[in-house]
């Protein structure tokens, strides 16, 4: 039987709202289901069970679990005293500037590639556990960020956006530590993270069976490892990353196309173009026209929508 969908129109109060935070109701979603958007799930008080694609685990007071687009996940008990939030996002909350700002500086981790994959809207059913538990400011900045959406004070868009941009640091933060469970279909083996991760850091060059050796696997192995927990190849991975890096260079720098194309692992410029048009529908030119031309909104203007109402700040 297919897991069953709870859609955006479902859970967000408007059609346009990119963000959203709802109190989780015991009687709500008892039942294996997924998601059109992503949801972190935030456990305030108490704890509870919960089964992220197929993988049963608990989550103590203090800890986060985010959940990709299509990740089958439900709550199977929770205890007397829980308080546990949803908040959803929609795939466009992580634009590029978003992103840039929360990874300006920051190393690699299997956190940025979350979100990277969420701003190219390309899913990947993946659950992330953050062993927050005994993170302080995690605590403090999930209570602020509560306070801000309920209280509606004076100036909360720039307040709560800082507060959000402050969560994901930290969430990265925890992901750079490995302070984090990889949650997909069957149990990941320990180390799958650092083999994506590994990817995506070296996409420009390297090979199936240089990044197999890096491991101690062999080639076929490493194949075999990444197509049953990521149902995707290695080139599906390696292609991904050469992508996310393409984009990144078109939005944020002046190089020609032929030199990002170059530092993304493409000598052939024709292919790069044929892979860069089969998954935007148009030339790299015509994106870096298109973006600059229409810059992303602001994000005092996106969370003003997002609150369902525009704030005079």
């Amino acid at each position: 039987m297919d897991t069953p969908i709870i859609h955006s129109l479902d859970f967000f109060p408007h059609k346009d709202d990119l963000f959203h935070i709802a109190l989780h109701k015991k009687e709500s979603h008892g039942f294996l289901h997924s998601h059109d958007y992503a949801e972190l799930i935030y456990i305030e008080r108490g704890c509870c069970h919960q089964n992220v694609n197929g993988q049963l685990r608990k989550l103590a007071a203090g800890s986060c679990c985010l959940l990709d687009i299509h990740s089958s996940h439900q709550i199977t008990e929770e205890s007397a005293d829980s308080l546990i939030w949803r908040l959803g996002f929609r795939p466009l909350f992580f634009h590029w500037h978003f992103l840039e700002m929360i990874q300006m500086g920051s190393s690699s981790s299997f956190v940025n590639h979350f979100l990277d994959s969420l701003a190219l809207q390309a899913p990947n059913n993946y659950g992330i556990l953050f062993h927050t538990e005994r993170v302080a400011i995690v605590r403090d900045v999930m209570s602020r960020i509560l306070e801000e959406y309920y209280n509606q004070r004076f100036c909360i868009v720039p307040v709560l956006l800082s507060n959000i941009y402050l969560l994901f640091l930290e969430l990265m933060r925890c992901g750079h530590r490995q302070e984090v469970e990889l949650l997909v279909q069957d149990h990941a083996p320990s180390g799958i993270s650092e083999i994506y991760n590994y990817i995506f850091e070296n996409c420009s060059t390297c090979t199936l069976e240089e990044a197999a050796a890096h491991f101690g696997y062999s080639g076929t192995y490493l194949s075999r490892l990444l197509q049953k927990q990521y149902q995707k190849s290695f080139q599906e991975i390696r292609t991904e990353a050469r992508l996310v890096k393409s984009i990144r260079l078109l939005l944020y720098s002046d190089f020609s196309v032929q030199e990002i194309a170059n530092q993304s692992g493409y000598q052939n410029l024709s292919y790069f173009y044929r892979i860069f048009e089969q998954q935007f529908g148009c030339t790299p030119q015509q994106y870096r026209s298109q973006q600059r031309q229409n810059p992303e909104i602001r994000f005092s203007d996106l969370l003003a929508s997002v609150m369902g109402r525009k704030e005079e700040l």
